[in-house]
């Protein structure tokens, strides 16, 4: 085999072999199930400062008559150290959560009982303040005489809080998105509204690096027309600045909101516009006044719902749920460049239920995802998937294996030419 021969052999085995790793998705480091007996369902995970895990949803496993808000710790390893319910009455759903000075805050609603645990009602917003050890500090409600909801909970600069919430008590009419912003110990500081007179529907909210909001969600236009992803902008006490809406002919809901690096705006969701089938995955960036700078879909024939994203480094990573034809739906993982160009994929197969996901990125590189599965009794079960360092540190070993290889691959070339072998 001549020189350049060999040499172009390696470069394509190390092209080859980089390429492998970089699309090859993260693999499994540990998981955990909960199974309380009914219905157990997580919306959020957060990092803890032991390196473990809070998840924060809902049960009914623990009282059989309503839905409580719920918090559960998990250590390093995967090992459930404990878990607390809060709640009375009423059905209590937290949707949102945040960790500050080891101690946690919860936000969600409040439901007066039903039987449906969605129905329009009586609901407040309801943030909860608890110890390190799930034990409640304070409580805090707000509303009105219809219905209300935190969707998103973050701790703010000030060492409040601003919460992304709907309103059906005030506004122009219908739902509204509904900003609440409070000082550390949850008394509200003021409140803003934002709609028009059909239907606005809040889902993620966070603080901008001016010191102001930017709130995401889903608007029904007036009139003829269905849903659409809506950006708004404010300054610190609430006021817009701008508002920015991104949809087809189709119908788009946007369930998660990011600030980029370069001070834009990242959001995903699921269109019916845009994409192969019904539903797809929808990923939307932005410039930091909100114009689209590009947007990309992912999915097939089937239906296809984005849940949560998270940015590192050079790649986006999105949490998502593929829905077949036939038969539950499954997790799915995605991986793409800062572009929205699709890098990797993964499903995992244990049933998974649309309506949740929650995905973060952990101090040590590690991927958390959570969504819900459902068991054999079609109750639903809370799935925590922990998936290896994802930084380049993690391939480092893999790296080096493949050079030595080359090395071998080189060193053989070379002897069996020297001893005039023909290769």
């Amino acid at each position: 085999m001549k020189k350049k021969s060999v040499i172009t052999f390696i470069i394509i085995i190390l092209w080859l072999s980089f390429t492998c790793l970089v699309s090859a998705s993260p693999n499994t480091k540990w998981s955990f199930v909960f199974d309380g007996g009914i219905d157990d369902e997580v919306y959020c995970v957060v990092e803890t400062n032991n390196g473990g895990f809070a998840l924060a949803g809902i049960t009914n496993s623990f009282n059989k008559d309503n839905y409580d808000f719920w918090l559960i710790k998990i250590d390093a390893n995967g090992k459930e150290q404990w878990n607390m319910t809060y709640g009375g009455s009423e059905d209590d759903i937290a949707m949102s959560m945040v960790i500050n000075d080891d101690s946690y805050a919860l936000a969600g609603s409040i439901k007066e009982k039903s039987d449906d645990l969605w129905l329009d009602n009586n609901d407040d917003v309801w943030l909860v303040k608890t110890n390190s050890e799930g034990i409640m500090l304070w409580n805090q409600t707000y509303g009105g005489s219809k219905y209300e909801r935190a969707k998103s909970l973050v701790v703010t600069s000030d060492g409040g809080y601003i919460l992304g919430c709907e309103t059906r008590s005030f506004g122009a009419g219908g739902a509204d998105f509904w900003l609440v912003k409070t000082d550390s110990y949850g008394v509200m500081e003021w409140n803003m509204t934002y709609g028009g007179e059909e239907n606005e529907f809040a889902s993620s909210v966070v603080e901008t690096l001016d010191g102001g909001y930017a709130l995401t969600g889903s608007t029904i236009p007036r009139g003829e027309g269905n849903a659409d992803f809506w950006l708004i902008k404010t300054d610190s006490l609430g006021n817009i600045e701008w508002n920015k809406t991104y949809g087809g002919v189709g119908t788009e809901y946007s369930n998660s909101l990011i600030i980029t690096e370069d001070g834009g705006y990242a959001m995903t969701g699921s269109t019916t516009s845009f994409g192969s089938g019904d539903w797809d995955v929808w990923l939307v960036k932005t410039d930091s006044y909100g114009v689209m700078e590009w947007n990309m879909t992912y999915g097939g024939e089937e239906n296809e719902y984005g849940g949560s994203l998270v940015v590192n480094n050079n790649e986006y990573w999105l949490a998502s749920i593929q829905q077949p034809t036939v038969g539950d739906g499954h997790f799915w993982l995605l991986q793409t460049d800062l572009a929205g160009n699709l890098q990797s994929n993964q499903t995992y197969t244990i049933s998974a239920h649309h309506s949740s996901t929650s995905i973060i990125i952990a101090k040590n590189g590690d991927l958390a995802l959570t969504y819900s599965s459902r068991d054999a009794g079609e109750h639903r079960d809370v799935l925590l998937l922990v998936l290896d360092n994802i930084n380049s540190s993690s391939i480092l070993p893999i790296i080096l294996g493949l050079i030595v290889v080359v090395l071998i691959i080189l060193f053989l070339v070379l002897f069996i030419k020297r001893k005039k072998f023909r290769i």
